[in-house]
């Protein structure tokens, strides 16, 4: 879906001030964001300043996926990915087929109602 985005928040420290690591001691960045129309936060994991993630900006328009997960105590944590190359060029495939369609069938949707070829071209005419 492509969101707005009305809140950016990066963060490589946690609250007390000490720098985010994995396991094996390799840093990570938390990004946070708040999307036009929603009151929820979403947020993600990135492994470096690098990724399109972290170079997110506030006022501009992202196509995104979220996702929501709700952990044993009963808190609710909304996740976001931004689209990969792939993903994007599906919505925008999907996006011309709906325009064609309705060039072709109209916006009453007749393609809906033809079961066949044969029911929408008399071929006997030919």
């Amino acid at each position: 879906m492509k969101v707005k985005l009305t809140r950016v928040i990066k963060q490589d420290k946690n609250k007390d001030g000490v720098y985010f690591k994995d396991k094996n001691g390799r840093p990570y960045y938390k990004v946070a964001i708040k999307i036009e129309g929603s009151d929820n936060w979403y947020s993600t994991i990135v492994g470096s300043q690098k990724h399109k993630e972290w170079l997110m900006e506030e006022g501009k328009e992202y196509s995104i996926t979220t996702s929501e997960k709700t952990s044993d105590t009963g808190t609710v944590f909304y996740n976001f990915a931004l689209l990969s190359e792939s993903e994007l060029e599906l919505e925008s495939l999907k996006e011309r087929v709906t325009r064609l369609e309705g060039s072709v069938y109209g916006a009453s949707s007749k393609r809906e109602e033809v079961t066949s070829v044969e029911e929408e071209i008399d071929l006997e005419q030919f």
